[in-house]
C-alpha cells in the first residue's frame, strides 16, 4: 500500500475513535441527546 493510502486509513481510524469518545461523553451528560458526525459515518446503537 502506498504511504498516501496508509496515511488516510490512519486518519479515518483516529476520526472514528474521537467520534466514539464524543458520543460516549455526550450520552453520559445528556442521555436523550443525538450526536451527528459530519465528514464520516458513525453508527452506534
Amino acid at each position: 500500500m502506498s504511504s498516501w493510502v496508509k496515511h488516510h486509513f490512519e486518519h479515518f481510524k483516529r476520526w472514528r475513535e474521537y467520534a466514539v469518545k464524543v458520543y460516549m461523553a455526550t450520552r453520559d451528560l445528556l442521555p436523550n441527546s443525538e450526536v451527528y458526525v459530519i465528514g464520516g459515518l458513525l453508527r452506534i446503537e
